[in-house]
């Protein structure tokens, strides 16, 4: 059994994690003016760093104790509607 197979495939502690996940952004996530409510994004943020969490530590209970703060770009209903058009 090699290091992979005894392991898991999981990273081992301080290696890097990558998780993508894909969302699609529907009406009822925006706010009258086209934008995306911040707690959508943060909640979808959160289920992402829960995968990784568990992924690195299985069996354990996670929670999110803190966010650093987050840039973002924010882009209207008509971006988005450009590109379905």
């Amino acid at each position: 059994m090699d290091l992979a197979q005894a392991t898991g495939n999981r990273p081992r502690a301080g290696e890097a994690l990558e998780v993508e996940r894909y969302k699609v952004v529907r009406p009822e996530h925006l706010n009258h003016f086209g934008y995306l409510f911040g707690g959508c994004l943060l909640k979808w943020v959160d289920e992402i760093a829960w995968i990784a969490a568990s992924r690195d530590h299985p069996g354990c209970s996670c929670v999110t104790v803190a966010v650093t703060p987050l840039a973002c770009l924010l882009w209207s209903l008509s971006w988005i509607q450009e590109l379905t058009s």
